[in-house]
């Protein structure tokens, strides 16, 4: 019991950021698919922020891109200058490749002009690959920890039934040995299950890149 109560801090904190990094994925993921969209139509990044903000009205995307939008709108110098001060916000609350990518096609898309819907559907295209790549390694993931604990347990029922297999007269449950030797295989089967647990809290942005 007292290993038990002992982990379980650490299961709360694992529940929080497997569901922090999750919202982040799919934050990232409805951004860029939103921003490519606003940016075929509207031609500049200033608009396409400003559009895609909209679509977020609450969170941490939301506050990050109207960061943005008023490091644009607030600057006195270079235009161009903002808007990669601007798009930089952005990257550094967002460690993911992917984003600066796009922010590097749309700064060169808008300094040339011309129409770049053509290349912006082989973007989205490879966006889409690589969410469900992710999407994908994130199940592998829980997969694992679910596999994991199944086989934990299903070795502990096994133990149980032989033990119990035996006649009353040859009973080892009561041997002290073999009670010390359940109580560390329940305790263990926490800190294995916190293990695979622990393995969901890897950024998805960094993982699966296609």
């Amino acid at each position: 019991i007292f290993i038990y109560v002992l982990f379980v801090p650490k299961i709360i904190y694992n529940q929080k950021k497997h569901a922090f990094e999750k919202k982040r994925f799919y934050d990232v993921n409805a951004y860029m698919s939103e921003m490519t969209q606003e940016f075929t139509s509207k031609g500049t990044i200033h608009k396409s922020l400003i559009e895609t903000a909209n679509t977020f009205t609450k969170g941490r995307m939301h506050e990050t891109l109207h960061e943005a939008i008023d490091t644009i709108e607030n600057s006195s110098g270079s235009f161009r200058e903002a808007q990669e001060r601007a798009l930089k916000k952005i990257e550094s609350k967002y460690d993911c490749e992917k984003i600066r990518n796009l922010h590097a096609y749309l700064l060169k898309s808008e300094q040339l002009g011309g129409n770049v819907e053509s290349e912006f559907r082989i973007i989205e295209k490879q966006r889409k690959a690589w969410a469900t790549a992710v999407e994908e390694y994130h199940q592998k993931l829980v997969h694992n920890r679910l596999e994991g604990v199944l086989l934990y347990g299903g070795l502990l029922l096994f133990c149980a039934w032989f033990m119990h297999a035996f006649p009353e007269n040859l009973s080892i449950i009561r041997l002290t040995g073999i009670q010390l030797l359940n109580t560390v295989m329940l305790a263990l089967f926490v800190v294995f299950f916190v293990v695979l647990d622990t393995k969901l809290n890897t950024s998805l942005l960094k993982e699966a890149i296609v």
